[in-house]
């Protein structure tokens, strides 16, 4: 945020720098909530995993971004809401507003989304079978990878990047 004296604040653009450290940042921290409280990831949490991930594939199915957004944070909450850790939690929150909220953007990366629910399903799996440190490298690896998601992230935020990367 940008505080401009008797005008206001502006939020900052993000740059693809911005946006690399975020996912490092929030892939290190749910990976490392995954790891730590994978003990209390109950068979019921794994349902509900299931349920909201089956909740993104009908939104998408719907073109409707909103729900999907919103039942993807209730995804990963089911294991971050685990962490007695508040400050994480809220750090975690934060970031993802900036990258999602802060722009807000009208559209949406379909093939994005899609693939967000197939990664989420491989995390599920990788949790069902016990594979604790597998989830937890796979949260970190693939699906807060900014190499990995680059291509998407582009789609995503082309127009702003380009604006920003000459600045």
């Amino acid at each position: 945020v940008t505080i401009l004296p008797r005008r206001g604040c502006v939020v900052n653009r993000l740059t693809r720098e911005d946006i690399r450290n975020l996912y490092r940042i929030i892939g290190s921290l749910e990976s490392s909530v995954i790891a730590d409280e994978f003990h209390r990831i109950t068979p019921s949490i794994i349902q509900r995993m299931k349920q909201l991930n089956a909740d993104m594939r009908s939104a998408l199915d719907e073109d409707d971004f909103d729900t999907f957004y919103e039942a993807n944070l209730h995804m990963h909450a089911c294991y971050l809401d685990l962490s007695p850790n508040a400050e994480l939690r809220r750090i975690v929150d934060t970031m993802k507003q900036r990258l999602y909220d802060f722009p807000r953007k009208q559209a949406f990366v379909k093939a994005w989304e899609i693939n967000s629910t197939h990664e989420h399903e491989e995390l599920i799996r990788l949790i069902e079978i016990g594979e604790a440190d597998a989830a937890a490298s796979y949260v970190r690896d693939v699906h807060w990878s900014f190499e990995v998601q680059e291509p998407y992230i582009e789609q995503y935020y082309l127009p702003e990047l380009e604006t920003t990367e000459g600045d």
